[in-house]
């Protein structure tokens, strides 16, 4: 059984203001990602975990670019691949209000958006989709999104569905 504690988010948030989203992939340069031709997804222990509803667009997103260039998901049987995701969280900006938590998509009280206002507790937000190889229980691949995070369900499905977009471009890394 593929230890969940193999793939562990090593992303750290920086001080300062980020505008924009922010994607960074890297890989295992000695694996060769032609073998694999299956997945299955895997439970990684993160701090903040999200409403069902954005669990649901990250396993979605992140399905259809991983089936798009040929993968094909198990819901039974031993996969190639276990793909894994995990959600850090910032520290509130001084001086910046928490959201509504009943409100937002996050259990934290957050989402993923690349607008604040006064009203919003404005931090950084990663979220780290991470793959890893069943048989080696090896992490062979990692795609970080990083954002400025705000209150709005609409920014954060933008953000994670552009996020995923932009690191599965990269998606099998190329060939040795």
């Amino acid at each position: 059984m593929w230890q969940c504690g193999l793939i562990l988010a090593t992303v750290t948030l920086c001080a300062g203001t980020v505008s924009a989203q922010s994607v960074k992939v890297d890989w295992d340069r000695t694996t060769d990602f032609n073998q694999y031709k299956t997945y299955n997804w895997a439970k990684i222990p993160t701090s903040h975990t999200p409403t069902p509803a954005i669990e649901k667009l990250i396993h979605d997103e992140a399905s259809v670019q991983i089936e798009a260039k040929g993968h094909k998901k198990l819901d039974s049987g031993e996969p190639d691949l276990y793909i894994g995701y995990s959600i850090t969280l910032g520290k509130p900006k001084p001086g910046s209000a928490p959201p509504d938590p009943g409100s937002a998509p996050w259990q934290t009280g957050s989402s993923w958006s690349g607008k604040t206002s006064s009203e919003q507790a404005a931090r950084k937000g990663t979220l780290s989709i991470e793959i890893a190889d069943r048989k080696r229980n090896l992490l062979i691949w990692r795609g970080v999104i990083m954002a400025e995070i705000g209150d709005s369900v609409n920014d954060a499905r933008a953000k994670i569905s552009t996020g995923l977009s932009k690191a599965f471009a990269k998606f099998p890394p190329p060939a040795k």
